[in-house]
């Protein structure tokens, strides 16, 4: 068992314990991920823990298209079975804990428990924490920085690509056509300024009526955002 631990934050006393008690009891688990208790840079307790931040609901289960879209495991509370580092090494473009997860669910399985099993510290340093703004100022954020935005859809498009063809012997006829969809949506949503404006307008259609925005990114408020870079922003930097 190979635990996951990130500098600034602490363990709960009998995290190791009732974390390997819990994947002995699910042999095909290969990652384990748990709530955790939040905490400032002077370990006073907030009010919500990690999961309600992030209103995040517990599953039975977890499948690849889980790990399609929203991300919801923290790797500071991650512990894994050995087997799993056969997946490294882990592409630059992925987010370790992302890159585990999702092999994990097609490895083997993955496991999550309610129980809070890391204080984990919220401060201005944190590399990624839990504080997340609210919908509007994500939409202005990525307004304001459009070229960025087009960027990280270059990159969850090679995330997808990267994590095909390394697993290609594991990955079923079903399992594949759906990550081809997945890699296919942030191809198209990158390409809007690189296509005419009609183009783009029957891209964002098309991943509109089949609901890739809402399964593969934020829904609405991601189609507002391409709206804006095939109508205004199209026009704005000519």
């Amino acid at each position: 068992f190979i635990f996951l631990s990130d500098q600034d934050d602490i363990w709960v006393e009998d995290k190791v314990e009732k974390t390997i008690q819990i994947m002995e009891q699910n042999k095909s688990c290969l990652l384990f991920f748990s709530d955790a208790y939040l905490v400032d840079e002077k370990k006073n307790l907030l009010e919500k823990s990690l999961w309600d931040n992030i209103k995040f609901k517990k599953k039975k289960t977890y499948k690849i298209e889980d790990f399609l879209g929203t991300r919801f495991v923290t790797g500071a509370t991650v512990a894994l079975k050995k087997e799993l580092l056969d997946c490294l090494p882990i592409p630059e473009c992925w987010i370790h804990d992302a890159w585990l997860a999702i092999n994990a669910s097609i490895l083997g399985g993955v496991i999550a428990s309610d129980k809070k099993t890391i204080l984990y510290r919220q401060h201005s340093n944190n590399v990624i924490g839990v504080r997340k703004p609210s919908h509007i100022k994500h939409i202005m954020y990525c307004v304001k920085n459009i070229e960025k935005s087009i960027g990280f859809k270059k990159i969850m498009k090679k995330r997808f690509q990267s994590f095909i063809e390394r697993n290609s012997e594991n990955i079923s006829e079903n399992m594949l056509d759906e990550l081809k969809k997945c890699e296919g949506f942030w191809e198209e949503t990158s390409i809007l300024l690189d296509v005419s404006f009609g183009k783009g307008l029957c891209l964002i259609n098309k991943n509109f009526v089949s609901g890739n925005y809402q399964k593969y990114s934020n829904g609405i408020y991601s189609l507002l955002i391409d709206l804006y870079i095939n109508i205004i922003y199209r026009y704005k930097r000519r």
